[in-house]
């Protein structure tokens, strides 16, 4: 059974809030759930409510090419107010996940080095909290 976030907590979330310096996205794993990342962007929308900054972890999948989730993060780029050419900061992140297969890793790399905002976190030696070598080695 898989547990995705309500539209009503978001709903309920949101109704709290007028501004968010950092919105950090992760897992489970956010390209397997782009409804709910839509519903939260059209509902800053709608509330009016600034976002300086998205923080997003991928594992790498090929659901994290897909079509929807590219242009929802797109989307959510646009969106927060801090841009990667600003702050040398990433929004999109592929977490350092030796779990999947690295075939597929290449080809999400390759479709996402196109975007501005996306950093392989292997390829530069940084280290995803929860999601990193250093956890993973201990099992």
């Amino acid at each position: 059974m898989t547990l995705d976030i309500s539209h009503a907590y978001i709903r309920n979330m949101l109704s709290r809030v007028r501004a968010v310096h950092n919105i950090n996205i992760t897992g489970g794993e956010p390209s397997l759930n782009v409804k709910a990342m839509r519903y939260f962007l059209s509902n800053l929308k709608h509330r009016g409510i600034h976002v300086a900054r998205f923080y997003i972890v991928t594992n790498g999948s090929l659901s994290s090419i897909s079509p929807d989730f590219v242009e929802t993060c797109c989307a959510l780029y646009d969106y927060q107010t801090e841009k990667v050419e600003d702050t040398g900061r990433h929004m999109l992140e592929l977490s350092d996940d030796r779990f999947h297969k690295s075939a597929e890793r290449e080809k999400v790399v390759s479709r996402l080095s196109g975007l501005s905002f996306f950093r392989d976190a292997w390829s530069v030696g940084t280290h995803v909290p929860f999601q990193g070598r250093k956890m993973h080695s201990r099992f």
